[in-house]
């Protein structure tokens, strides 16, 4: 279910102001990078690679899924495994263009926290030489480009994510796993970024249980403060499905409001599961929280090479 209220349609912020905006992002993840380098480096070759190569005394903020139980049973403290990637790691980012990625009731639309948030993981995937590929898909693979490490690779996958969407344009995902097994080379993070409205089943087909087996796939999550709540205005209030481009009119009464809150809450907690079952590390992004670029940063960096 896509929640839209039609009577205060989203403006897209300037072209210039999104641009600022991008390059701020650039230098900050830069110096943020940097910084981590010089400070707690200690391997550029530790992280999500498979080959074994020591046991470490378990840190916070560690993976806790690389606690070895065997030795933290016979050392009586936490030791978790380390390894050493056996190849370079390159990321993707898969991006949801659907139509439903352009609205926002808070100033931002999803889409516009998309390209910002596919801004920090591709800066920051290319300041530590990692290689950065794309896909864009909407009911279609739209666009892609192949893994390359390169300064410019980041603006150049910018450019290729629309600021609006025209018409009504749906979301399916068959053929993008196809799309992308076909390019796909040696060991990957591949980020997924979507409202992951009507696309929850796809994590129980075998295309998407593979990548999860074989590569680092993360969801990010992308939620508009309408997508958990909406105003407590009674009345009859015209509402728009994105995706369909179909109106209706719904009576926004206490109840109604309440059964819609708790859909929406069942949604999240069902993709939670979901997600913890699969054994997937996962991020939510509220298009309405302007302080998230720390938060990618440092979730990029425990992900990656860097340990």
């Amino acid at each position: 279910m896509t929640f839209i209220n039609s009577l205060q349609p989203h403006q897209p912020a300037l072209e210039e102001e999104a641009l600022q905006q991008l390059r701020l992002i650039e230098i900050y993840t830069r110096k943020r990078i940097q910084a981590h380098i010089f400070g707690d480096y200690e391997s550029p070759r530790k992280g999500i690679g498979f080959e074994f190569q020591e046991h470490k005394r378990y840190q916070p903020g560690d993976d806790y899924r690389r606690i070895d139980w065997n030795v933290t049973s016979r050392l009586q403290y936490p030791y978790v495994k380390q390894f050493v990637a056996e190849k370079e790691v390159n990321v993707w980012l898969l991006t949801d263009l659907s139509s439903s990625m352009f609205f926002g009731s808070s100033g931002r639309t999803k889409s516009e926290v998309m390209t910002e948030t596919v801004a920090v993981l591709g800066f920051s995937a290319s300041h530590l030489n990692m290689k950065v590929g794309f896909l864009g898909f909407s009911d279609q693979v739209e666009s892609i480009l192949a893994p390359r490490q390169s300064r410019t690779v980041t603006w150049e996958i910018l450019g290729l994510i629309p600021r609006s969407r025209p018409g009504p344009r749906t979301t399916r995902f068959a053929g993008v796993v196809e799309t992308l097994l076909k390019r796909i080379k040696g060991t990957s993070m591949i980020f997924l970024l979507s409202d992951f409205i009507d696309l929850e089943q796809i994590f129980e087909t075998a295309g998407v249980r593979h990548l999860a087996r074989h590569h680092e796939l993360i969801p990010v999550v992308l939620e508009d403060p309408l997508e958990k709540t909406v105003p407590r205005i009674p009345g009859l209030h015209c509402t728009r499905d994105p995706e369909s481009g179909r109106r209706r009119m719904s009576y926004w009464s206490a109840e109604n409001v309440q059964r819609y809150e708790r859909k929406m809450k069942d949604r999240r907690d069902r993709l939670t599961r979901l997600f913890y079952r699969m054994d997937l590390d996962f991020l939510w992004m509220d298009s309405a929280d302007d302080d998230f670029v720390d938060r990618l940063v440092e979730f990029f960096l425990r992900r990656g090479r860097i340990s």
